[in-house]
């Protein structure tokens, strides 16, 4: 039944009965406004796409990133869980204090990011960092150091790290690099960067003749 049906059917009502006039008004406003509506705006077209586009949007914006802190110096380890559980879209699922601790917790918690400290008594960042991605792939791990030589980033690389940033960096810098890494990206601190280009562009050492 469209808009200009509805109004006929209420044009045909007994006018000198006021309370079935009233009740025609109120029924066809109820009516044809919601039919209007559908006219403009059909089910499953492009504004009830919109509308779905915009919930899904929403949805990742509002996805929280569940992290795991590796170091094992109290004092920085502190100061990380506090800067990175500040952030809104940031949940610190636990600290570790050691390799070992890093790939238990990182087993049981199925954090999105693992932000590993390099050097390490007992199992080192890499070798941490080698278990948690073997174990699960989904997992992301960011190293977090202060070492930034060459053969130490393409350690962590070849480890399967994602990212390698740098303690001294800022600490928008530091909340960018893992909201990168767990939205699939990888992360470099600038320095880390040049690097990497320096060497890729600089010509391989001749191999000794045996």
């Amino acid at each position: 039944m469209d808009a200009q049906h509805v109004g006929r059917r209420a044009l045909d009502l007994d006018h000198g009965d006021d309370l079935a006039g009233l009740d025609a008004v109120v029924f066809v406003i109820g009516l044809v406004g919601p039919l209007r509506a559908t006219e403009r705006h059909p089910p499953g077209g492009p504004v009830d796409q919109l509308g779905r586009d915009c919930g899904a949007l929403a949805d990742r914006r509002r996805r929280v990133i569940r992290a795991l802190i590796v170091d094992d110096h109290p004092i920085v380890r502190a100061g990380l869980v506090a800067l990175f559980d500040s952030a809104p879209d940031i949940d610190v699922v636990g600290p570790a204090a050691s390799g070992e601790a890093a790939v238990e917790l990182a087993a049981e918690l199925a954090p999105d990011v693992v932000l590993m400290d390099l050097r390490m008594s007992g199992i080192d960042g890499d070798e941490a960092t080698a278990r948690i991605v073997a174990a699960r792939r989904q997992t992301r791990v960011v190293i977090l150091t202060t070492y930034e030589s060459d053969d130490a980033i393409l350690r962590a690389i070849s480890a399967g790290a994602s990212g390698y940033l740098l303690k001294a960096a800022p600490e928008d810098e530091l909340l960018a690099g893992v909201r990168s890494v767990a939205a699939g990206e990888v992360a470099l601190a600038p320095s880390v960067s040049r690097l990497l280009v320096q060497r890729a562009a600089s010509p391989a050492a001749p191999s000794t003749p045996e």
